[in-house]
């Protein structure tokens, strides 16, 4: 019964109650000091990487690549890049092997 009522938080008309175990005590303290410093130090790497970012967006503006002419294979049909391209005969090729082929 004594167990019970001291699970319970509540004592018997016998005057038990249960004791205070400092080092519980402490133990809670010290968790909740440590539940602290890891949401802070979790802030600060959050506000630090936002930080970061945008300060290497506004040093360095992303550059749009210019836009090239696309080309079709004479043998395959397959679109690329002119500057991939192999020009034989004035028609495109994507590899040498097609090239010797359309000959």
């Amino acid at each position: 019964m004594r167990l019970l009522a001291s699970r319970l938080g509540r004592s018997l008309g016998t005057g038990y109650r249960r004791p205070k175990d400092s080092f519980q005590t402490l133990d809670l303290a010290f968790e909740r000091r440590v539940e602290k410093l890891i949401f802070w130090l979790l802030v600060g790497y959050i506000v630090y990487t936002v930080y970061v970012r945008r300060q290497k967006e506004h040093d360095h503006p992303r550059r749009i690549p210019e836009p090239e002419d696309m080309v079709r294979c004479a043998q395959c049909g397959v679109h690329l890049p002119r500057s991939e391209g192999i020009l034989s005969r004035g028609e495109f090729f994507c590899c040498d092997a097609h090239r010797k082929l359309h000959q």
